[in-house]
């Protein structure tokens, strides 16, 4: 597979982007960030880009895919409102309409989050609903649902949550609310690697993925 990450740098983006580099699922591993990403890795094609509602000037990383992936997020706490809605609803609309442009076959995955719903209290979940509907009807995008991300990078990450990881991982067995980064890396590639469409992938199936194709 030939992908593209947006988001590589982030908590689950950049656990996709470890495995795709060491993956024989992927051939061609492409990046869009606003600081360059060095890996030396020949797989590796990196973008400089700081406009996510305009992907125009980096069209051509969107061309010859087979996927694309749409990792970009903030929390809640650390942005504006209305900032969170250009992350979480117009940024990957921008990408999925570049993406059926310049790759029509190709599909778009978008990172979401437990508890979208468009009848929940909570703005973040509401919006992450909107845009997976939206997606899905006119992309036949393919919707992640992760639970708690136990990952290795955990920049973006507010101060509280870094803290909470410690007791996060005793919830581990729980397969309905916890996910290592590296598994729903490998659930994201293998079902990628499927041609899937349309689908919206709960926690417990993302474990269920991971558990049965494991590393290579």
């Amino acid at each position: 597979m030939k992908i593209l990450i947006l988001g590589a740098t982030g908590a689950a983006g950049s656990s996709l982007f470890e495995l795709a580099l060491a993956s024989p699922l992927v051939t061609a591993v492409r990046t869009i960030s606003r600081r360059a990403i060095a890996t030396g890795s020949a797989k590796h094609t990196g973008f400089q880009h700081g406009n996510l509602t305009d992907y125009a000037a980096v069209s051509d990383a969107f061309a010859g895919l087979d996927a694309c992936f749409y990792c970009i997020g903030r929390a809640t706490t650390l942005v504006k409102e209305d900032e969170y809605r250009t992350l979480a609803f117009d940024a990957p609309q921008a990408a999925a309409k570049q993406l059926l442009a310049r790759s029509p076959a190709a599909v778009f995955h978008y990172l979401s989050g437990q508890g979208a719903s468009l009848a929940s209290g909570q703005n973040w979940a509401r919006i992450k609903a909107e845009a997976e509907a939206d997606l899905i009807d006119h992309y036949r995008a393919v919707c992640w649902r992760p639970g708690a991300i136990d990952a290795k990078n955990t920049s973006g990450w507010p101060f509280f949550y870094k803290l909470l990881i410690p007791a996060i991982r005793l919830v581990a067995p729980s397969r309905r609310f916890y996910v290592k980064g590296e598994d729903l890396a490998r659930a994201m590639l293998q079902v990628a690697s499927t041609d899937a469409r349309s689908l919206i992938i709960e926690n417990l199936e993302i474990r269920r993925l991971a558990d049965a194709y494991p590393v290579r």
